[in-house]
C-alpha cells in the first residue's frame, strides 16, 4: 500500500452554539394596544408607499357585542419608535350606512397597491332572507381609487344569462362573466370623467328601523306596565335573531313625550334590552298623536341614525283611547313623512270594544285592520311575538329558490396578484357551496370569472365554504388560482384552477386527512428562491386535532407544470386547542440567507395556562427550494417581556418581509385580539475561527518548549455599530484527549478571554509544552464561545447564524514534528501477507487455528500503524506471539454487535519505520454449532499518515461440523435352502447398526438396497422396516438397483435388476434399522444354478460440502445371503 501525508499546521474544525431562539427579536419590541374588547388586529398587512412603511390593520367591530363596525386602520411609526394608528376612509365622502356592516374585513396588498373588503348586509323587502354583498375598496399609493359594489348582485344576473342561454343541466359553473353590469365606482372627484352608466349606486334595502311607541299613561298599572316592557324586550331579542340589520328605537308617552333611546344607541346591541327595563312609567293623559308627531320629527332623522333608504316600522302599544291631547291624529297620518312607514297597533283591554277607540287604532294602522291586533290583557301580549314577527319581516324561506349568490360573502378573502386583477373568496355562494371571482379591473367594462365545481357537484357540496382562503401560484408555464374549502366533505378540500388559453379548468384536488380539521381555511403560496416561480403551497388546518385542536399545516412542492405534490406536515404536539396553522405568512428573507421564511401562528395555545396572554408565532427558515421543517423559534405572547399586559390570541394574524423599524432588516407584524405587535429581526453573522501556530509543529526534543497560538475571529458581515454592546466570550481547553497533559498555559494565563469584537478580533496565547511519553499523538485543543450581548439597545443584537453547520466551539491540533526524509510527505509501502493452519475448519475436530502475518514497510515511516483484525465470536483469542522488534502489542479482544469480536495491534509505535513485523496469532475454535457456512476474518492495516488509505485483507475459510458413524451388518452369514420341491416363501431380516457421535445434530441418511428381482423372477418383496428411535424416518421404493453397487455373485451376467431402496432419516448417535423380507423359495430356486449368493447394501449419506465423518471408512456394510441346494449343510433358513 502507498499512503502520502503532509504535514498541517494545525487540523482544524468548527461548530457553533444552538440557540433556543433564533433571528428575532423579543427583549425589545414596538406594540400599540387599540382597546382590549375591539377586533383590533384581526388581519395585519404591511405596505410601503413611496418611503413610507407601515401596517394595516383590521377592526371589524369597535367592541365585542357591538354593532358598530369599524374597519382598517393603517399604523406608523413615529421618530420615537412610536407606533400610531388612525383608521383610513376606506370611502372617501360616502359615510356607512348604519347596521349594514358586518363584522368582517379581508385585505390582500401587492406592492404600493392595497384591497379592503367589507361585507354589506341587507335583506329583500318584507322577507327576512338575508343578505350579504361584498363591497371592496382599492388604494393605490394610499389614496382611494375605487369602491366595487353590488358584486355579487350583478354577477347573479350575468350567470342567470349564461343558464339562461346553456340548456344543459351539467353546464360547469365557470366562466367568463363579460356583461357590462359589472362596474367599480371611483372617487367622487373624477365621477364628471366618467359616463354615469358607470356610477352605479346600492338602491337596495339598506336596513329595518322600528320605532315602538309604548303608552305610559295613568290607565296601566305598575304590574302591567311592567309586563309591556318585557314584551318589547323580548320582541327586540327574538327579531334580532332573523334579522341582523334591524335597529330600534322607543318612545313613551303620557303626560310628557320621551325618546327613551334612539338608532343609534340601538346599535350598541344588548345593552339597549336594559334600558327598556330602566323604563319609568310617566303617566297621566294619553297623547297618542303627538306621539306619532315625535317620532317623525325626533327618531326618524339623520341625527338619530336614521337612514333615508332604510324600511321604516312604527309599532303603537296602548290601553286606550286618546285623550287631552292637543294634535289631532289625522293632521298626523296626512303627514307626507308618514306614507312611507308601515304602523302596526297593538290595542289592549276592553277600551277597544267601543267604536270610537277602535276606530282610532284602525286610523293608525297603515293596512287597517290586517296590521291592528288586540289582547284582553297585558299577560297576552306573548302570544303575539310569532305573528308580529311574520308581519313584520317576513317569513324566512319565503323566496323559494336554493340561496345561489345572495349570502355569497365576495371578499370574504381576497387576494391582489397584481394591480390589475384581484381574487375574491366567495364561501357563500350556491348554499355556502362556494366559488371564487377572478375581478379584472383593466378592462372596460371590468371582467368577473366565477369558478367553483359542476353543477352537480356543487349540489353535493353544500356548505363547503370553498372561498374561505383564496391564493394564486405562478409557474414559468402556467398561473394558478387556488381556493380552500375547509368544510367539504368533512374533511376539507383545496380546489386548484387553471387558466388555459382561453377559459379556466379545475387542474388538481388536494383532500384533507381528518374530519373536522379545517383543512385550507388558511393558504399562503411561496416563492422560496425569490426567482418569480411559485415553490410551496402551504394549507392550514387548525383544528386538526390529537388530544384537541393542535392544529397543521400541510406543505405542497409546485412543479414546473403546476402540479402540487405532497412534501411535508408542520405541527406542534405540545398544546392541545392552539389552533396552529390558523394563520400562515411569507414574511421575507428575515435571516439573509436568499430564502424566504415563513411564519405561522397558533393563536390559542397556552390560554389555558395564561388566560390574559397566549398564542404563539412559529418561525420556518426556507431553503434551496423548500423550507426546514423544524421551527427555528417559538415566539410566546407570555413570554414577551414588553408586549401589552393583556395580549390574548397573539399569533391571529401575522405578516412580514418590510423594515418597519428603519434599522436595515425586515421585521414581523403579529396581531393579537386588540393589539399590534412589531417584532424586528436581529442581523445574523457567520463566525470563523482561525489559529496561527509560531512554530507550527512541536519540536522533538527533552525539555520544555514554548508556542505561541494566535486566536482569531472572522465575522461576516461585519457592521460595526451592531457591536457596540457585543463581545465574544472564549475559553481554551489544552490537551482535551489526554489525563496526563502535554502542555499548559503561560503561568497566570487561566485560557478565559473577552474580545469587544468592534476593536480586537484575536487574541495571543502563550503556550508550554512539557516533557513527553507520547510525542507524536497531536496535542487536541479546544475553544469554547459565546456571542453576548446587551438586549437592551435601540439596535438589534447581532446573532449566531445557527445553519452554518454550527455549535459553539472549535478544535484544532498541534502536530508534533515529524521525519520524512527531507520531503514534504512521509510515503510509507506496505505490504501485508499470511498463512494460515487450515484451509478449513471442522468444528469438532480443528483444535486451532493460526494466523502467521507479515507486514513489510519498506518505505517512509508510519505513524501509529494499528491492525485490526476482526473474527466470528465461535474463534476465542488464545495468545498472540510477537517479535523483539518490532514491537507488536495487542489489546484484549471486544465483542462487536455484529456477533464478532475485534482486536486492535499496534505495530512498532509511534513509527513503524523501514523494517518487517512477523507475528502470529492464535485463535480456538469453540467446539458450539457454527452460525454461517463460511468463517470470514477480516485484517485492516491503518495509520495516520495524511492521505492514507487503508490496507484490508480479508480470509474466507470453508466450516464444517464433524461426526463419527460406523455401520455395521450381522456378524454371521445367512444361508437360504431351496430345492425343486420348494413351495412356499421364508422371511428373512437383515440388520443394519449404526454407532457414534453426532453432537452437532448432523442430518444422516441410511441408504440400503435389496434386490428383489433378477433375470425376470420376482425373488422377494419388502416386508416390514423397524427402527429403534422416533425421531428416525424411513420410506421406501422400488427401481432399478445401481450400478455401483454388487447385489448377488453370479456365473453369467445378471441383466437388469430390480431392487428397493430405503432411505431412513437420522440424527441421533445410535440407531437399529432391521428390514424384513419375504423370499419366495420357489423363485430361487429358478436361480440357483448361476446365483450363489443375494447381497444387501447399507451406506451412510451426508452432505459432505458441510459435515466431516471423522470414520470415514467404515460408513458402508453388506449382508449376503448364500442359496444352497436342500443338501447343502450350513445354517437352514426354510
Amino acid at each position: 500500500m502507498r499512503t502520502g501525508t503532509s504535514i498541517p499546521g494545525f487540523i482544524f474544525m468548527i461548530t457553533f452554539v444552538t440557540v433556543s431562539c433564533f433571528n428575532i427579536d423579543t427583549a425589545e419590541i414596538l406594540s400599540f394596544k387599540k382597546n382590549g374588547k375591539s377586533h383590533f388586529g384581526l388581519k395585519v398587512k404591511q405596505f410601503r408607499i413611496g418611503p413610507e412603511v407601515g401596517v394595516y390593520v383590521t377592526s371589524p367591530l369597535e367592541e365585542f357585542g357591538s354593532r358598530k363596525a369599524e374597519g382598517v386602520f393603517k399604523c406608523l411609526i413615529d421618530s420615537n419608535n412610536k407606533i400610531k394608528c388612525t383608521q383610513v376612509d376606506l370611502d372617501p365622502g360616502e359615510s356607512q350606512l348604519p347596521g349594514t356592516a358586518y363584522p368582517i374585513v379581508t385585505l390582500a396588498q401587492n406592492g404600493d397597491t392595497m384591497v379592503a373588503c367589507q361585507q354589506r348586509k341587507g335583506r329583500q323587502y318584507r322577507s327576512m332572507t338575508e343578505e350579504l354583498n361584498g363591497v371592496c375598496f382599492l388604494l393605490e399609493k394610499g389614496q382611494h381609487k375605487h369602491t366595487f359594489i353590488n358584486i355579487t348582485k350583478n354577477a347573479q344576473k350575468s350567470l342567470a344569462e349564461i343558464n339562461k342561454n346553456n340548456n344543459n343541466n351539467n353546464v360547469e359553473r365557470f366562466g367568463a362573466l363579460t356583461s357590462d353590469l359589472i362596474y367599480a365606482r371611483p372617487p367622487k372627484g373624477a365621477l364628471e370623467n366618467i359616463n354615469n352608466n358607470n356610477n352605479l349606486q346600492d338602491d337596495g334595502d339598506t336596513g329595518t328601523e322600528i320605532a315602538i311607541v309604548l303608552d305610559g299613561s295613568g290607565s296601566i298599572s305598575e304590574e302591567d306596565f311592567q309586563k309591556a316592557k318585557d314584551f318589547i324586550s323580548n320582541m327586540i331579542g327574538m327579531f334580532w335573531e332573523k334579522c341582523l340589520q334591524c335597529e330600534f328605537a322607543v318612545v313613551q308617552y303620557g303626560a310628557i313625550i320621551q325618546t327613551e333611546f334612539d338608532l343609534l344607541e340601538s346599535r350598541k346591541g344588548r345593552f339597549i334590552l336594559q334600558k327598556v327595563q330602566d323604563i319609568k312609567q310617566v303617566g297621566n293623559v294619553t297623547k297618542t298623536a303627538s306621539a306619532l308627531d315625535h317620532v317623525l320629527e325626533s327618531v326618524f332623522t339623520e341625527e338619530h341614525g336614521s337612514s333615508e333608504t332604510a324600511t321604516k316600522i312604527i309599532l303603537v302599544l296602548t290601553d286606550g283611547d286618546i285623550f287631552m291631547d292637543p294634535m289631532d291624529i289625522n293632521d298626523v297620518m296626512n303627514n307626507s313623512k308618514m306614507k312611507k312607514i308601515e304602523r302596526f297597533v297593538i290595542g289592549v283591554g276592553e277600551a277597544f270594544q267601543k267604536e270610537k277607540a277602535l276606530k282610532t287604532l284602525k286610523t293608525i294602522a297603515s293596512q287597517g285592520e290586517e296590521h291592528l291586533l288586540t289582547v284582553d290583557d297585558y299577560s297576552k301580549l306573548e302570544g303575539l311575538l310569532t305573528s308580529l314577527q311574520q308581519k313584520i319581516i317576513g317569513i324566512e324561506g319565503t323566496k323559494g329558490d336554493a340561496f345561489e349568490l345572495e349570502l355569497a360573502e365576495a371578499g370574504f378573502a381576497v387576494h391582489l396578484k397584481n394591480n390589475e386583477s384581484m381574487i375574491l373568496g366567495t364561501a357563500g355562494a350556491f348554499d355556502w357551496s362556494g366559488g371564487l371571482m377572478l375581478y379584472q379591473m383593466n378592462t372596460q367594462p371590468h371582467k368577473i370569472t366565477f369558478l367553483n365545481e359542476t353543477k352537480e357537484k356543487t349540489a353535493e357540496a353544500s356548505y363547503s365554504y370553498l372561498g374561505y382562503s383564496v391564493t394564486a401560484a405562478q409557474r414559468q408555464h402556467t398561473s394558478l388560482y387556488i381556493a380552500g374549502a375547509p368544510r367539504h366533505s368533512n374533511v376539507g378540500k383545496v380546489l386548484i384552477f387553471e387558466e388555459d388559453i382561453r377559459t379556466y379548468r379545475l387542474a388538481q384536488e388536494l383532500t384533507g386527512e381528518q374530519i373536522g380539521s379545517y383543512f385550507g381555511s388558511e393558504l399562503c403560496s411561496v416563492d422560496i428562491d425569490m426567482d418569480s416561480n411559485t415553490d410551496l403551497l402551504m394549507v392550514g388546518a387548525p383544528f386538526y386535532h390529537i388530544k384537541g385542536e393542535e392544529g397543521r399545516v400541510y406543505v405542497y412542492r409546485l412543479n414546473d407544470e403546476g402540479h402540487h405534490k405532497f412534501f411535508e406536515t408542520l405541527e406542534q404536539p405540545q398544546y392541545p386547542f392552539a389552533r396552529f396553522g390558523y394563520s400562515i405568512a411569507n414574511v421575507g428573507d428575515i435571516n439573509k440567507d436568499g430564502y424566504r421564511d415563513i411564519a405561522i401562528g397558533a393563536p390559542l395555545e397556552g390560554h389555558l395556562e395564561n388566560p390574559e396572554s397566549f398564542g404563539s408565532v412559529y418561525i420556518y427558515n426556507g431553503e434551496s427550494n423548500s423550507i426546514r421543517t423544524t421551527p427555528s423559534q417559538r415566539i410566546r405572547a407570555s413570554t414577551i417581556k414588553k408586549a401589552p399586559h393583556y395580549c390574548p390570541y397573539f399569533g391571529l394574524s401575522v405578516d412580514g418581509g418590510l423594515d418597519l423599524t428603519n434599522d436595515g432588516y425586515p421585521d414581523v407584524a403579529v396581531g393579537s385580539l386588540g393589539n399590534l405587535i412589531i417584532l424586528r429581526s436581529r442581523p445574523v453573522i457567520k463566525l470563523q475561527a482561525s489559529v496561527d501556530l509560531t512554530p507550527k509543529v512541536i519540536p522533538v526534543i527533552n525539555g520544555n518548549t514554548s508556542l505561541t497560538a494566535r486566536l482569531c475571529f472572522t465575522i461576516t458581515p461585519f457592521k460595526p455599530q451592531e457591536f457596540l454592546k457585543s463581545h465574544l466570550h472564549y475559553a481554551v481547553d489544552l490537551d482535551v484527549e489526554m489525563k496526563q497533559k502535554r502542555i499548559e498555559f503561560r503561568k497566570g494565563d487561566s485560557g478565559n478571554g473577552k474580545l469587544f469584537l468592534v476593536n480586537v478580533k484575536c487574541s495571543d496565547l502563550v503556550l508550554t509544552v512539557l516533557p513527553c511519553t507520547d510525542c507524536f499523538t497531536s496535542i487536541k485543543i479546544k475553544v469554547s464561545y459565546t456571542l453576548v450581548s446587551d438586549l437592551n439597545r435601540d439596535l438589534p443584537a447581532p446573532i449566531l447564524d445557527v445553519y452554518d453547520n454550527a455549535h459553539n466551539h472549535t478544535y484544532f491540533e498541534i502536530p508534533y514534528e515529524k521525519d520524512c526524509n527531507n520531503k514534504p510527505v512521509c510515503v510509507p509501502e506496505l505490504h501485508l501477507t499470511t498463512r494460515l493452519s487450515g484451509n478449513e475448519l471442522i468444528v469438532g475436530y480443528t483444535r486451532d487455528l493460526i494466523m502467521n502475518i507479515s507486514l513489510v514497510n519498506s518505505g517512509d515511516g508510519s505513524y501509529l500503524t494499528t491492525m485490526m483484525v476482526i473474527y466470528p465470536k465461535s474463534l476465542q483469542f488464545k495468545l498472540v506471539k510477537t517479535p523483539a522488534f518490532p514491537v507488536v502489542k495487542c489489546s484484549p479482544p471486544e465483542m462487536l454487535p455484529t456477533f464478532s469480536s475485534v482486536m486492535s495491534c499496534s505495530i512498532g509505535y509511534p513509527v513503524f519505520s523501514k523494517s518487517s513485523a512477523e507475528f502470529s496469532i492464535i485463535l480456538q475454535l469453540e467446539e458450539v454449532r457454527f452460525p454461517t457456512e463460511k468463517a470470514v476474518i477480516s485484517l485492516n492495516v491503518s495509520n495516520i499518515n495524511d492521505g492514507s488509505q487503508p490496507l484490508t485483507k480479508p480470509i474466507e475459510l470453508s466450516v464444517k461440523h464433524s461426526f463419527t458413524a460406523i455401520l455395521t451388518g450381522p456378524k454371521t452369514e445367512i444361508f437360504v435352502n431351496v430345492s425343486e420341491e420348494s413351495a412356499h416363501s421364508v422371511d428373512i431380516q437383515y440388520t443394519f447398526h449404526v454407532n457414534g457421535e453426532n453432537q452437532f445434530q448432523v442430518p444422516l441418511i441410511l441408504d440400503v438396497q435389496m434386490p428383489v428381482k433378477i433375470k425376470g423372477f420376482n425373488i422377494g418383496t419388502v416386508k416390514a422396516i423397524q427402527k429403534t428411535k422416533n425421531p428416525t424416518q424411513c420410506k421406501n421404493e422400488t427401481k432399478p438397483c445401481r450400478s455401483d453397487l454388487q447385489i448377488a455373485t453370479a456365473k453369467q451376467s445378471l441383466g437388469s435388476c430390480t431392487c428397493v431402496n430405503i432411505k431412513c432419516n437420522m440424527t441421533d448417535d445410535r440407531e437399529d434399522i432391521t428390514v424384513t423380507a419375504e423370499m419366495s423359495l420357489l423363485e430361487l430356486n429358478k436361480l440357483i444354478g448361476d446365483t450363489q449368493e443375494l447381497i444387501v447394501t447399507g451406506e451412510i449419506l451426508y452432505n459432505s460440502s458441510l459435515y466431516q465423518n471423522l470414520k470415514h471408512g467404515d460408513h458402508k456394510a453388506q449382508v449376503k445371503s448364500a442359496v444352497r441346494p436342500l443338501f447343502d449343510f450350513g445354517c437352514l433358513v426354510s
